[in-house]
């Protein structure tokens, strides 16, 4: 049976896991297929994106643990070629990705959380889309429906990472949500911090008209690695993720994202009211395809939803 495993960087701000497989090249044909468009690719370099974990600040923790959904998407930025050139997919087309699992948190409200893979339904799918017509303002058009064709999906079979909080470990002042350039986020303000989480996820379809390589039939390891970060500061706050709408902790001076007490309730950047709070998270990172141990077999590192514009604390211990 063909499986892929998946390593990806999604849960909350962590710092990062890096594979250890040395890089392979693939054949890849950004056309599917159409005439041309084949090339070789050592890395897929996704944009920044963002990920949103659906009220872990809300739900009542069992034996210490909170059990919540993770839900993350984002664009490709360039297939990277080692050594030669980058390709950036043809004009007025795209490619996306859309993840969904659950997470168990330990330590949540502390200055440093954990996380390992919850029960619940799971998926990692990848889009091309004919027509580039995703928005990181309004979070629409990164999965399916439209014209977007689906080219490699899966679920998740295991987890781990951590996240740290650096307000709370250190003292970091609340900031602006969106920190990049105009506020978008109607004065959305947020804790700071960063982390990274490592999942597998066994692929169960792909399209050969795009991946040229004997992956259907090998066993495929793909590690996605990411750093999750607030603010955000590479990317906009999405008003959407993956279909859900961000609600943030409420407070007696605002809304703040990743503020652990939700006594008050959360709200959306609209207004509305509701009993969940979420930590919404920017994402950014790379996948690569590595061999793995097993003859005959290749393994697929880093999809990395990664380097979340969070500021980082690493001068302090």
């Amino acid at each position: 049976m063909k499986k892929i495993l998946l390593s990806a960087a999604v849960a909350l701000a962590f710092g990062a896991s890096s594979a250890s497989h040395a890089a392979a090249t693939i054949s890849f044909d950004t056309n599917g297929a159409a005439a041309g468009g084949v090339i070789a690719v050592d890395n897929f370099d996704w944009n920044p994106g963002n990920a949103l974990i659906l009220g872990v600040y809300s739900t009542p923790p069992v034996g210490g643990v909170v059990t919540a959904q993770a839900v993350a998407q984002g664009s490709l930025g360039v297939f990277q070629n080692i050594g030669g050139s980058n390709t950036t997919p043809l004009a007025g087309t795209e490619f996306t990705f859309q993840a969904s699992f659950f997470e168990n948190a330990t330590g949540i409200g502390t200055g440093t959380a954990g996380f390992t893979a919850g029960a619940g339904a799971s998926s990692f799918n990848i889009y091309y889309d004919p027509t580039a017509d995703s928005s990181v303002f309004t979070g629409a058009g990164f999965g399916g429906g439209g014209d977007a064709i689906l080219i490699l999906s899966g679920t998740l079979t295991s987890l781990s990472g951590n996240f740290t909080d650096t307000t709370i470990a250190f003292g970091d002042p609340n900031v602006p949500l969106d920190g990049l350039n105009a506020d978008n986020a109607n004065g959305t303000a947020t804790h700071q911090g960063s982390g990274s989480t490592t999942l597998r996820i066994n692929v169960n379809f792909q399209d050969n008209n795009f991946f040229l390589s004997n992956i259907n039939s090998l066993a495929i390891d793909l590690q996605d690695t990411s750093f999750n970060a607030v603010p955000f500061s590479q990317t906009e706050p999405s008003d959407t993720v993956f279909g859900f709408t961000p609600n943030y902790t409420l407070t007696a001076g605002g809304r703040v994202n990743g503020d652990p007490n939700c006594a008050l309730g959360g709200q959306t950047e609209a207004g509305v009211n509701s009993a969940r709070c979420d930590l919404h998270l920017q994402t950014d990172g790379t996948t690569s395809f590595n061999p793995i141990p097993e003859p005959g077999s290749l393994a697929l590192i880093g999809l990395g939803l990664g380097a979340l514009g969070l500021r980082r604390r690493n001068a302090r211990a």
